[in-house]
């Protein structure tokens, strides 16, 4: 990871403070940082922007926990963002989802 005056490169990929919550650099290059993951589409969706990516997902992987009752682990569930098909899982702690992984198989 490298710096250029105030944003993040992750990955290649420049992260900026954007709206929304922030996230863990760490997060951000396990999930989109590995080309196994599939997920360059989805980046390209929002402009290469790691953030808003994971939080699109993170909503969307929201939304369908709660629509379904998911609680604590939750493996391989499909959720679509912004036309994608992702494949995520991950834990919901206090009914908030908690994104482990997510990957286009």
């Amino acid at each position: 990871m490298g710096y250029l005056g105030g944003e993040a490169v992750v990955g290649g990929f420049v992260i900026t403070k954007s709206a929304g919550k922030s996230v863990d650099p760490n997060k951000l290059n396990h999930i989109f940082g590995k080309s196994e993951h599939n997920l360059g589409g989805l980046l390209k969706k929002y402009s290469g922007d790691q953030t808003k990516a994971f939080n699109a997902l993170e909503s969307a992987t929201q939304k369908y926990v709660n629509k379904n009752n998911i609680t604590g682990n939750f493996k391989d569930i499909v959720v679509n963002v912004k036309g994608v098909n992702v494949t995520v899982r991950g834990t919901v702690i206090d009914g908030q989802v908690k994104i482990g992984t997510a990957f286009i198989p």
